[in-house]
């Protein structure tokens, strides 16, 4: 069992609610205040932050790896969500009370043909 955190330091953090001590992994993710969380079916792992951004990871044993990031036009960002039918589709909402959508498709698939090992 894990659970991550996104923090108001702009971290994310994976910790074992079975263990008292030490986060699992702690990540500096983004440079201002991470106000959301979310990972799709694939295990990819989507933040957003005050910074106004979208970052796409992925899951490693001892920290993410960045795969991806797309500045969006909301404003600070509050939160995000993954489309459970559209695994790399996100949404997201933000201070200029209008949504942002990123279909990451591409940009997995210029990662892949880079470095397939990375996706």
């Amino acid at each position: 069992t894990r659970l991550l955190v996104a923090a108001d330091d702009g971290s994310l953090r994976c910790l074992d609610p079975r263990r008292d001590d030490h986060p699992l992994w702690h990540l500096d993710a983004h440079a201002k205040s991470c106000q959301g969380v979310a990972v799709n079916a694939d295990g990819l792992v989507a933040t957003a932050s005050h910074d106004k951004s979208l970052k796409l990871w992925r899951l490693k044993p001892d920290a993410p790896a960045l795969l991806a990031k797309r500045s969006v036009a909301a404003g600070k960002l509050f939160d995000l969500c993954f489309d459970e039918h559209a695994p790399h589709l996100l949404a997201t909402g933000g201070s200029k009370g209008i949504l942002a959508l990123w279909d990451a498709t591409d940009d997995l698939a210029t990662l892949e043909r880079r470095d397939p090992a990375a996706s």
